[in-house]
């Protein structure tokens, strides 16, 4: 199983700064517990509190990502409603940035809900 970028920061490692983000504004949201939010996504709730915070040596099984991002997202949709919980933060469109090409980067944005227009710096010239 590949891992997903969006959401760890190595095959078998820590959540990404933007996927922590996402948790911990779920958390004080709803001024939720560690050990409620644990349950929903069906870890310990010392577990998610490590992984929130960032600690290098706590990593999630990649088999487990895609469990916990459907969690997370339909935390997203009930704390927040479908407009809120789909706007990228900035950290997220920087990293997004610097790891997809231009065309995955597109259709990422235009899956929640961002269109996307290019235009030229300076005017085209075409010679004959």
């Amino acid at each position: 199983m590949e891992y997903n970028p969006k959401i760890q920061t190595s095959y078998n490692g820590t959540w990404t700064p933007e996927f922590r983000e996402r948790v911990t504004r779920i958390r004080e949201e709803t001024n939720m517990s560690f050990k409620e939010l644990g349950k929903r996504l069906d870890f310990s709730g010392s577990f998610v509190s490590q992984l929130t915070a960032g600690k290098s040596d706590i990593n999630m099984g990649t088999r487990h990502a895609v469990r916990v991002e459907r969690a997370v997202r339909a935390l997203e949709l009930e704390v927040f409603g479908d407009n809120e919980s789909s706007a990228p933060t900035t950290a997220a469109i920087q990293g997004a940035v610097s790891r997809l090409p231009l065309e995955e980067l597109i259709n990422q944005l235009h899956q929640i809900g961002y269109s996307v227009q290019l235009s030229p710096l300076s005017p085209l010239t075409i010679s004959s």
